[in-house]
């Protein structure tokens, strides 16, 4: 310890003083040795030591702490999926056949390969699963109304499609007294590849449909998807009209072959 004295010097101060170096260092030195102990028994419940030396404020026993962790470590690590630019996808037809044959061929997993050739997994009722096209398309069934609409996730088993993305596709059935027109609606498609799926549904379920003998078109009135006539229409109005030389020459060779006769 160092020791000053700010006062007057007297024999009376000295003597104080003295007495003070000689008692004090014990007593202070004895409070001291107690400080941590009395510390930690005052504090003690409010203080949770871990096994990597960091604290907590609040207290959990041993039991509690190996039930937490084993916890955390059965649950896996939640993916947060990137966003994606969505659009709509929409491609229609109209078939000669009755709306429940057709709900029949979209939903019976036993009549599904007569139109898409391949192995499916279909098990009609709210909430159920499905896999179409040897597993290359997945999702379940969100709502079903028996001979007019067909609502379920959509998403494919390819590198292209976001992992863990879901489309949604409603299928609306409209009977009248000659045909039914379905209309496939699909929802929240990738941005970028809306073209190609496209071209997909109407390979698979507009051509797919066509290619069964009791689901066909009349010859005298055939029907076309919405987005084939888009085409048709928009390539006739991109080709260029007859020029006046061409008509005039038409008529000439007209008049000349009436002349002859």
């Amino acid at each position: 310890y160092e020791w000053s004295l700010g006062t007057t010097h007297s024999s009376e101060v000295s003597s104080l003083f003295n007495l003070a170096k000689s008692h004090f260092p014990a007593l202070i030195g004895e409070k001291l040795t107690a400080f941590p102990a009395t510390m930690i028994k005052t504090h003690k419940r409010d203080i949770q030591v871990s096994a990597d030396n960091t604290h907590s404020s609040t207290p959990i026993s041993n039991a509690s702490a190996t039930a937490v962790a084993k916890t955390a470590a059965a649950v896996p690590a939640v993916k947060v999926p990137k966003a994606v630019n969505m659009t709509t996808v929409v491609i229609d037809g109209n078939f000669q056949a009755l709306a429940d044959d057709l709900f029949s061929l979209l939903m019976n997993e036993k009549r599904i390969p007569a139109w898409m050739r391949v192995p499916a997994q279909s098990k009609p009722g709210a909430g159920a699963e499905y896999s179409l096209f040897g597993g290359g398309m997945k999702g379940k069934y969100v709502s079903l109304m028996p001979l007019n609409e067909i609502v379920q996730t959509w998403s494919l088993q390819s590198p292209t499609w976001p992992s863990g993305h879901n489309a949604m596709l409603t299928t609306t059935l409209n009977q009248s007294s000659d045909l039914t027109k379905v209309m496939f609606h699909l929802s929240s498609v990738p941005l970028g590849m809306q073209d190609k799926i496209k071209q997909n549904i109407e390979g698979y379920y507009i051509h797919g449909f066509k290619s069964i003998r009791y689901v066909y078109l009349p010859p005298t009135k055939p029907v076309y998807s919405s987005s084939y006539l888009e085409w048709e229409q928009a390539l006739s109005e991109a080709r260029p009209a007859p020029s006046s030389r061409n008509v005039i020459s038409t008529i000439v060779i007209s008049l000349h072959l009436q002349h002859r006769l």
